[in-house]
């Protein structure tokens, strides 16, 4: 039966039966709760909470510590320009710290943590490239490279034996600028004026830096630009087909296999695309066109390797958040926007939180939180094991699992005998494999997962052995 509990959710309590009657009614029940289920995660879509930090403008950057506590930096309004600063831990937002009391204007901030768990910020200032760090005294601030224009579309990471990696644009081209822990070195990478701006950088497993990067090629075709450093050097790729406003808006991630991730815009066509490289081949998708997506944008991968990026739509002025799962991108609107920069990380929980301005105020969105447990029973459990109801048909149920977020099921079939089809993931409990063999032995499994952004999986039930017609 269906019972709703105190708090509105839907509960099963499941309908122990062995009679015919009593298994028609249990397979209709189990049938009607999956559906429901699935209709209301469908419905419900993402539920987000929304706080304020506090007044802010233009770019701005946030970082998740390993503690849980969000750092954040972004620049503060008229007249002091400076790089704010805030952190949020359980009790909630801190009190906004102002970075830089001489800086006199620069849009762009990018923040990362030091090995001591401090922030580090790196941000332009009087069109000048500056790093900013705290520790228990305070901030104190450094100029990196005093050339004109130097701090463009920067960004910055830090490596795990804490050197600072920073990506940013000069007017003169794409600069790489390092920082061993007692000395900066500041590299060229690509020359050519103002072709080379929008970058993003991310750190592999062996403390080497992959940049994205927007390339103009001549004076009507853009690209997108990959660039990465290893043991033997700097090697530069394309990764789109070079095209006219391509390749602009870039934002760089690592999954856990130093595999890239790029999300980025084509301008001329109105989409924001997405680019990922495994064993040195490229592929590239549309991840929407819906309001004309992707300025600007932030990507990260979650716990189970896939890309979610949070990005404007332009038109309708909103903040858009896309995942993509099993090869498929699905997107939803989590708030109005009036700034194109935001901030994207996950927490362990596999929860999502965004960093962004809307009227003039820094703000945040958190997704709420998903269970990170599977659907109940676990493992799943046979409701009628696999039985012959036709000459090549065999019929099998799992027992109705139950889980908040909704619960999808997946029936194997094990042997790989002719015939034997596994069902993929599908809301019913009830799975029907057709086409089989007369006298063939079939063996099924089943097992269920929520549809919560952590998909966590129940383990495999008992194995079931059945077969159809004489040996």
């Amino acid at each position: 039966m269906v019972r709703v509990d105190e708090c509105g959710n839907t509960v099963s309590a499941h309908v122990q039966s062995r009679g015919g009657d009593g298994l028609l009614w249990t397979v209709i029940l189990s049938l009607l709760f999956s559906l429901v289920l699935g209709l209301t995660a469908i419905a419900a879509g993402s539920q987000w909470s929304f706080e304020t930090v506090g007044d802010g403008a233009g770019h701005l950057s946030m970082i998740r510590a390993s503690d849980g506590i969000l750092h954040a930096c972004f620049k503060l309004d008229d007249p002091c320009c400076s790089p704010g600063y805030a952190y949020r831990d359980a009790s909630g937002w801190s009190e906004i710290e102002v970075v830089d009391p001489e800086n006199l204007g620069g849009d762009y901030v990018k923040i990362a943590l030091d090995a001591a768990g401090y922030p580090v910020i790196a941000y332009q200032k009087e069109n000048h490239l500056w790093v900013a760090v705290r520790s228990a005294a305070g901030w104190t601030s450094e100029l990196v490279d005093g050339r004109e224009g130097a701090g463009s579309y920067l960004d910055l990471a830090i490596d795990a034996s804490d050197q600072y990696h920073i990506a940013y644009a000069v007017t003169d081209g794409l600069y790489y600028a390092l920082f061993d822990g007692s000395e900066w070195t500041l590299e060229q990478l690509r020359t050519g004026g103002e072709a080379y701006k929008t970058c993003g950088i991310a750190i592999d497993s062996n403390g080497y830096p992959h940049i994205s990067y927007w390339a103009r090629v001549d004076s009507s075709i853009e690209a997108l630009g990959y660039a990465f450093e290893d043991v033997l050097g700097w090697h530069f790729e394309t990764v789109d087909t070079p095209k006219d406003d391509l390749g602009a808006y870039s934002t760089i991630a690592l999954d856990a296999f130093d595999n890239p991730h790029i999300c980025y815009r084509d301008h001329s066509a109105g989409k924001m695309k997405y680019a990922t490289k495994n064993a040195g081949t490229w592929t590239v998708e549309d991840v929407s066109s819906a309001g004309n997506a992707g300025i600007l944008s932030s990507i990260a991968i979650d716990s189970n390797g896939n890309p979610c990026v949070a990005y404007r739509a332009i038109g309708s002025e909103t903040l858009g958040y896309a995942r993509r799962i099993d090869g498929t991108w699905s997107s939803e609107t989590v708030s109005p926007l009036t700034s194109p920069s935001m901030s994207l990380q996950f927490d362990d929980q596999g929860v999502s939180h965004i960093l962004y301005i809307l009227d003039g105020k820094i703000s945040y969105a958190r997704q709420e939180e998903s269970t990170t447990l599977p659907p109940l029973p676990n493992p799943t459990i046979w409701e009628v094991f696999p039985q012959a109801i036709g000459e090549t048909t065999v019929q099998m149920t799992s027992t109705a699992a139950t889980d908040p977020d909704g619960v999808e099921y997946y029936f194997e079939e094990t042997t790989g005998n002719p015939g034997g089809s596994d069902s993929g993931w599908q809301d019913s409990p009830v799975y029907t494999d057709t086409a089989l063999s007369s006298g063939v032995e079939y063996c099924y499994r089943v097992r269920a997962r929520d549809k919560s952004p952590n998909q966590n999986a129940t383990e495999w039930s008992a194995l079931s052995w059945t077969s159809i017609g004489p040996p």
